[in-house]
């Protein structure tokens, strides 16, 4: 105190935490300025203090601390999600991501500094009381992780993580449809796809392309490539599926004919036809039940028996060349979907047949089961 100084009743101060150790003061003490800084570190804590008196540097006051705390209050941030959960199945491309920050101690650390929320790529919106919401893009479908950052001035940080697993959907594949489930899941996996109006067209025929593109994608084959190596003479270079034809065939899944073709040689004024051997594979001719089968059980090297007595549907005799591999098919659940007594051989099988037929192959059902497997395959 100096003596005929005024003294005045009026202090302000403000104390600024950048981050949890570190803090920045500043006020006013009647006209003069106060400023000083607090470190805490291991336990200890340094603060200093700076004041000027009656605007006199003399006046000066330097006050300086060294303080042992112990463990340092901590103040935690945490997440809590109300949409959409973690481990939740989507189908929009759009989603609402939406909860709530929760502080956690640290009281003695002051207020907490205000949050900023990020959702993926969005900074979401937060509102006083720490609620927030953002809608963030799912495009494609698949597996989908979403990383919600909240964090504050202060340094305190958290990180809340959501797995999503978005399938595909057809609008001509309600969710009453018998091979629904299949549908989706072999559209999400791309071992299938749908047409370019956006429909899968469950009922329509399967054709030989479309069967032996859908099994190489299971396989997963390793020696697929763009090069076409004109394998067969019926499928150009440019076709949709030509190297997984070929492929196909290496593999001995669906394998192409041989068929002999008469070819006019003309040599000077001569013209005589010679007969040659070629190999095609007839992509888009459409794909029999009892072909099907067969092809399915080879797929999934089911076990065949060399000998059968009993005839596995009334329309197929044991006689029948593919009734060991009906046999076979039939046990393993491929044909559970049927119900009749009668298989139908040699009607065309539709996608959704094919579908369902193919989804009970152990090749594929390891596919499924990772694709619903919600502790693998999630990225940032």
């Amino acid at each position: 105190y100096s003596p005929g100084l005024k003294t005045s009743a009026a202090h302000y101060g403000v104390e600024f935490w950048p981050t949890r150790n570190l803090a920045l003061r500043m006020g006013s003490d009647a006209n003069d300025l106060t400023a000083g800084v607090g470190i805490r570190a291991a336990g200890l804590e340094f603060d200093y203090a700076y004041h000027l008196y009656a605007g006199v540097a003399e006046n000066t006051t330097h006050f300086f601390s060294i303080s042992y705390r112990g463990d340092i209050p901590k103040r935690e941030l945490k997440i809590g999600i109300k949409t959409h959960a973690d481990k939740t199945i989507i189908y929009n491309n759009r989603i609402k991501v939406s909860g709530e920050v929760a502080v956690v101690g640290g009281e003695a650390l002051g207020p907490t500094p205000p949050l900023t929320v990020k959702i993926g790529d969005v900074n979401a919106a937060v509102t006083p009381d720490n609620h927030f919401t953002a809608e963030v893009s799912a495009d494609g479908p698949g597996k989908k992780l979403i990383l919600v950052e909240a964090e504050n001035t202060a340094g305190d940080r958290t990180i809340q993580k959501i797995r999503l697993l978005k399938l595909a959907s057809f609008p001509d594949v309600p969710a009453s449809y018998w091979a629904r489930k299949a549908i989706e899941d072999f559209s999400t996996l791309g071992l299938i796809e749908g047409y370019p109006d956006g429909n899968f067209k469950p009922e329509a025929n399967l054709t030989r392309a479309e069967l032996a593109y859908l099994l190489v994608r299971a396989k997963k084959s390793k020696n697929l490539s763009a090069a076409y190596g004109k394998t067969f003479s019926d499928v150009p270079a440019d076709f949709w599926a030509a190297s997984y034809l070929e492929e196909a065939e290496r593999l001995g899944v669906i394998k192409g004919f041989t068929v002999k073709r008469k070819y006019q040689v003309k040599n000077g004024r001569q013209v005589k036809y010679e007969t040659r051997k070629e190999r095609v594979f007839r992509p888009n001719e459409r794909v029999k039940m009892i072909d099907a089968v067969a092809i399915l059980a080879r797929f999934d090297e089911l076990p065949i028996e060399t000998f059968i007595n009993a005839t596995p549907y009334a329309d197929v005799p044991s006689s029948h060349w593919a009734a060991r591999s009906v046999v076979a098919a039939k046990s393993a659940g491929f044909l559970s979907y049927i119900t009749g007594k009668n298989l139908n051989p040699n009607k065309p099988i539709s996608r959704a047949e094919a579908v369902e037929m193919a989804s009970k192959t152990s090749v594929i059902e390891n596919l499924t089961n990772d694709l619903y497997d919600w502790q693998k395959g999630f990225r940032q």
